[in-house]
């Protein structure tokens, strides 16, 4: 499994908002952003008349707001976030690798290569611990006389 994938393609343009809005409509998946967002989005970028006043204020703000705070999380428990480079994509930051994280994100993260680093020291400490136990115990054994 991977942990991003491309949801709505840079082709769609200043549409991508708009048809992502279309996509949440009745969705009880996302959360984390106001209905009345969507609502805004599904005007588009061109907007629409409302009583005779075309309406378009806050399309792109409102566009960044989603991406910023809607997310969903899986069945799994995972939870699940947008990021718009061009393409718009869904990720999940726990199961996304540290070469997807850069790819998508277009840097580097030295930090998270020496966390990864740190837990990889912690768990083989935590192993080498448990040997020298047995080890111990062994020897322990051996020195009684019971082997």
């Amino acid at each position: 499994m991977t942990g991003c994938d491309i949801v709505l393609s840079d082709r769609h343009g200043i549409y991508i908002p708009q048809m992502f809005a279309e996509s949440l409509e009745g969705s009880k998946s996302w959360e984390g952003y106001d209905p009345k967002d969507v609502e805004i989005l599904l005007r588009g970028p061109n907007g629409v008349f409302v009583n005779a006043v075309l309406q378009v204020d806050g399309y792109w703000e409102t566009w960044q707001n989603i991406l910023d705070n809607a997310c969903y999380v899986d069945q799994k428990g995972f939870r699940w976030q947008l990021h718009q480079d061009g393409d718009l994509f869904v990720y999940c930051w726990e199961l996304m690798t540290q070469e997807e994280k850069e790819n998508l994100f277009n840097e580097s993260f030295p930090q998270l290569a020496a966390e990864d680093q740190k837990e990889e020291d912690n768990e083989t400490l935590e192993l080498l611990r448990k040997l020298d136990a047995k080890l111990d115990l062994i020897l322990a054994r051996f020195d009684g006389g019971s082997i």
